[in-house]
């Protein structure tokens, strides 16, 4: 059984943090006025939260294929170096979120030994950088995706690049 990401789950949640984030930040502000004391237990929370959205939306932009690309080289190659871009693009992807995901993963384990809750101190500060191998890992399986996406895109188009005629008539 093939295990499938639901379509845009990165990309929700990342919205849902960033209105908890405007929400907080609301609320900060109007504390900061009524009750100045109440004020700065937020600010790390929404830190935290700002923190998170914003690593969710590596993955999101990635399965949008709305990050920066080889698009002017990828546009003036040919169909076969093309491809070549398109899998050298893939691969350099690949390494970089690998990496992301590998320090992630070895600065979570290091605040899970040292038991570190420097940023809120009800929360471990591990809960707040399991953000960053997460999304290292969920970009890897989005890059590979899009990449997919496109190499079937490619495959319905010909040889070099042009779309096969449509079934409804001639060029008109």
């Amino acid at each position: 059984m093939k295990m499938k990401l639901p379509r845009n789950v990165e990309g929700l949640l990342a919205g849902l943090l960033l209105a908890a984030v405007a929400v907080l930040l609301t609320v900060q502000l109007i504390l900061a006025r009524v009750l100045p004391g109440l004020a700065s237990p937020i600010t790390p929370i929404v830190l935290a939260l700002f923190f998170w959205a914003t690593l969710l939306g590596v993955p999101a932009a990635t399965r949008a294929d709305a990050h920066l690309s080889l698009g002017l080289v990828s546009r003036l190659a040919s169909s076969r170096w093309r491809r070549r871009l398109q899998a050298l693009g893939l691969a350099a992807a690949l390494v970089f979120f690998l990496a992301l995901a590998v320090a992630g993963v070895q600065v979570c384990w290091g605040q899970v030994r040292g038991h570190n809750r420097s940023l809120v101190t009800w929360c471990p500060d591990w809960v707040v950088t399991l953000c960053v191998p997460l999304a290292g890992a969920l970009s890897c399986v989005r890059a590979i995706q899009c990449w997919r996406e496109r190499r079937r895109a490619s495959g319905r188009e010909g040889r070099e690049g042009e779309t096969p005629p449509s079934s409804g008539g001639g060029k008109g």
